[in-house]
C-alpha cells in the first residue's frame, strides 16, 4: 500500500511550504522547536506565572510521553506537528499548574465530590457524541463544555461564565484548525459552546493520538493510569467550584483506559458502555485519525495508522473487558449502537431506568427538540470508509478483539 495521504486530505499551501522549511533546518541540523520537559514546563510557569506542579511527577511524565513520542521508530513529525505538539503539552503542563494553584488558595475544592455521576465510553465511532449530547439536553446534569475542557480551571478566580476569556481562546483555537483542514466538520464537529468530550483534558491519551507510541500504551496498561485521574478528579473538583450544578456527564473512549480508576475515585459512578459492529467502528476511527496523523507527520502511511490503532484499542478493550468481569455488573449500562440509532428515546429511558434516574417530561422535551435540530446540522457530504481503504480485512479484526468480541456478541 502506498505511504501517501490518498484523498483523506491536502494540506494548504502554506502548510506544505512550512513542514518544506522545517525539513530543510532539520538538514542543517537546526532544530527550531524545543521539544524537551524542562523547556515546555518553563514555558507554562512563564505564561501563567505560577511555579508549583505538585511535586515533580507530572514534568517526569510528560518528559516521559515525550521521549516516547520521539524514540518511536515510526514518529517522524513534520514542523506543524513539532509546534502543534509543543502547544499542546503547554497546556496540559499549565492545566497543571493552574489545578494546583485553585487547590491551595481554596481547601474547600477539595472536599468536593459529584452524586452518582455518569460516564459514557466504548470505542471511537460507537455512538457515544450522539448519547452524550442527549443527555446534556437534561436540565439535571452538569456536562464540561469544549471551552472548559481546554483550560479547566478558570484564569481568574473572578471570571464568571458570561465573559469567561477561555470562551474566546477556544474560539480561536477553533479558527485555526478550520485553517489548517475543514474534514473534522464532517466526522466530528467541535463548537467552542459546546459539550464536548473529556479527552481534551487528559494529557496521556492526547500523547497516545498524537504519534505511535505502542510501548507507551503498554506501560499505561501495566502501571495503570491512578495518577492520571488523580489529576482528573482534581481538575473536575475545580470546574465544579467555579460552576458546578447537577448530576456531572462525562464522555470519552478513553475510559477504557482507566475503568479501575474511575471505579475507584466515583464508587456510585454510573458507566454506559456502547458497542458497533467492528467493520464500522474501525475504519471510521481509522479514517479520522489519519487527518490527524497527516496534520502531525511528513507523510501519511495509513498502514502504519491501521497497525498502531488496532492494537491500541484491541489491548485496551481485552483489559477494560477483564475489568468489567471482576466489577459490579449494575454499575454498567451497555448499549448497541443500532438501538440508540433506531430509537435514541427509548435508548435514553431505558438507560434512566436501569440507573434509577428521572427522566423528567422537561428532559425527554428537550431531547426531542434537540434530535430534530441536529439532523438539520448534518453534513451533507457522507463519511466514506471501508476496511480495505486501511488494507485491513475483518479476520485481522476478529484477532485483534477475540476477548471482547465473545463478551459482549459483537459482529465484525
Amino acid at each position: 500500500m502506498p505511504s501517501s495521504n490518498g484523498n483523506l486530505l491536502t494540506l494548504p499551501l502554506w502548510v506544505q511550504s512550512l513542514n518544506t522549511i522545517g525539513s530543510g533546518l532539520e538538514k542543517i541540523g537546526w532544530q527550531p522547536v524545543k521539544l524537551t520537559s524542562e523547556s515546555i514546563c518553563a514555558a507554562a510557569q512563564k505564561k501563567t506565572g505560577l511555579a508549583d506542579f505538585g511535586g515533580p511527577v507530572f514534568c517526569q511524565r510528560l518528559s516521559e510521553g515525550l521521549q516516547a513520542i520521539l524514540a518511536s521508530p515510526h514518529t517522524n513529525l513534520s514542523l506543524l506537528g513539532q509546534i502543534g505538539l509543543r502547544m499542546e503539552l503547554i497546556r496540559h503542563a499549565e492545566i497543571r499548574l493552574r489545578t494546583i494553584h485553585y487547590h491551595q488558595q481554596y481547601p474547600e475544592i477539595g472536599r468536593l465530590r459529584w452524586e452518582r455521576p455518569i460516564f459514557i465510553t466504548g470505542l471511537p465511532r460507537t455512538g457515544t457524541t450522539l448519547l452524550h449530547k442527549l443527555l446534556c439536553q437534561d436540565p439535571a446534569v452538569r456536562v464540561p463544555y469544549f471551552w472548559e475542557l481546554l483550560m479547566p480551571a478558570p484564569l481568574s478566580p473572578t471570571d464568571t461564565a458570561d465573559n469567561d476569556p477561555r470562551i474566546k481562546l477556544a474560539q480561536t483555537r477553533m479558527r485555526q484548525a478550520r485553517s489548517l483542514t475543514n474534514k473534522y466538520d464532517h466526522i466530528h464537529p467541535l463548537d467552542a459552546l459546546a459539550p464536548e468530550e473529556c479527552f481534551f483534558m487528559m494529557m496521556a491519551p492526547n500523547i497516545i493520538s498524537r504519534a505511535y507510541v505502542p510501548d507507551y500504551v503498554k506501560k499505561l496498561h501495566n502501571r495503570g493510569m491512578e495518577i492520571d485521574y488523580q489529576w482528573y478528579f482534581e481538575q473536575l473538583q475545580v470546574m465544579q467550584w467555579y460552576n458546578g450544578h447537577g448530576r456531572y456527564v462525562s464522555k470519552t473512549p478513553m475510559h477504557l483506559f482507566g475503568l479501575t480508576e474511575l471505579l475507584a475515585l466515583f464508587p456510585d459512578a454510573a458507566i454506559i458502555q456502547t458497542h458497533r459492529r467492528l467493520d464500522e467502528t474501525i475504519p471510521s476511527w481509522l479514517s479520522l485519525m489519519s487527518i490527524n496523523h497527516l496534520l502531525h507527520e511528513k507523510r501519511l502511511a495509513r498502514e502504519d495508522v491501521a497497525r498502531y490503532w488496532l492494537f491500541v484499542w484491541g489491548e485496551t478493550l481485552e483489559r477494560a473487558t477483564a475489568v468489567r468481569q471482576q466489577a459490579d455488573a449494575s454499575r454498567f449500562y451497555d448499549l448497541r449502537y443500532t438501538d440508540l440509532i433506531a430509537d435514541p428515546i427509548a435508548s435514553v429511558q431505558a438507560i434512566y431506568g436501569h440507573f434509577g434516574y428521572n427522566l423528567t417530561p422537561e428532559a425527554e422535551s428537550n431531547m426531542r427538540r434537540w434530535l430534530v435540530e441536529d439532523r438539520k446540522k448534518r453534513p451533507s457530504t457522507p463519511h466514506h470508509y471501508t476496511l480495505a481503504q486501511f488494507g485491513l480485512t475483518r479476520q485481522q479484526i476478529r484477532d485483534s478483539f477475540p476477548t471482547y468480541i465473545k463478551k459482549f456478541a459483537v459482529k465484525t
